[in-house]
């Protein structure tokens, strides 16, 4: 997934159907946004489970996101007649009943090319883009398939962007936050790096970080400085990244395959019970082959 932050929204035009059950051949993305923040909600195929309980639990809060000026959308390379006939079947029978938010059908792939979300050109990932009311994507989120999105996740980040009293969440303080979930990362069984991708350690950002004889970082995984490529280890392994805009987490397999990521701009702190609640169902998958949603209806 290309990196998009602070980066103007790509605008498009595309079938939908609307919460009404009507067809509209000509949505517009930068309509539907208008003065709100947004939430574009990439799913992969129809009448898929994860995506059904995902599309179940937006639902659900849609009030939620209402109260928070946020406008949501789903997206997926489906047809609008796919996604009516879904949209028919009773939630009792696994369809979705009635929706209160758009289902656009990218059947050119052309919206996933544009957010570099599209798999093998047939289908989109199941990744999360948050807009900003000026039209700035400020969060964007990878998910593996066979683990559920966090919905309420969503919902944190639009309040971290809408908090004026927030304060921008200094690298050193993630990296803290990071060492005192380390234990519990490892009991999982991953392997933990972190990264500094636009400063070395002698930026006075960094001076809060304990230190060893040597002046070096002295924490419980390597933390190395300006460094741009994902790591490789045997096993799992969490990667975080730290720059003075923006963070970025990543979780690879042995071989260096991102099965997770996301990119936030510096003012939407990470959330590490997240990181651990991923971490742990992506390891019971790989072990089992369970499919893990986040909430079932």
């Amino acid at each position: 997934m290309k990196y998009l932050i602070n980066q103007d929204c790509p605008d498009f035009i595309a079938p939908a159907m609307m919460p009404d059950g009507t067809m509209q051949s000509d949505f517009q993305l930068s309509d539907h946004f208008a003065a709100k923040y947004g939430v574009i909600f990439f799913y992969p195929l129809d009448f898929n489970y994860i995506s059904w309980t995902e599309l179940l639990s937006l639902q659900k809060r849609i009030s939620h996101f209402d109260e928070r000026n946020a406008a949501v959308v789903a997206i997926s390379c489906d047809s609008h007649l796919a996604h009516h006939t879904w949209r028919g079947i009773p939630v009792i029978n696994n369809g979705l009943g009635a929706l209160s938010f758009p289902l656009v059908s990218d059947m050119t792939r052309a919206i996933a090319r544009s957010f570099d979300v599209l798999v093998a050109e047939a289908m989109t990932e199941a990744a999360t883009i948050i807009v900003d009311r000026e039209n700035k994507i400020l969060f964007q989120l990878r998910h593996d398939t066979a683990i559920g999105r966090n919905i309420d996740r969503i919902l944190e980040v639009l309040q971290n962007l809408q908090d004026e009293n927030a304060v921008d969440t200094a690298p050193v303080d993630q990296i803290l936050q990071l060492e005192k979930k380390a234990p519990e990362l490892r009991r999982l069984g991953f392997n933990i790096v972190a990264q500094s991708i636009d400063t070395d350690f002698d930026h006075p950002q960094w001076k809060r970080l304990p230190r060893d004889e040597n002046g070096k970082p002295k924490l419980s995984f390597p933390f190395y400085a300006c460094q741009q490529e994902w790591p490789k280890h045997e096993g799992m392994t969490i990667a975080v990244r730290e720059g003075l805009e923006f963070h970025t987490t990543g979780l690879l397999n042995p071989d260096g395959q991102l099965l997770f990521e996301y990119h936030a701009d510096r003012q939407i702190p990470r959330n590490f019970n997240e990181m651990l609640r991923i971490a742990g169902a992506m390891e019971s998958h790989l072990e089992t082959g369970e499919i893990i949603p986040w909430e079932k209806p």
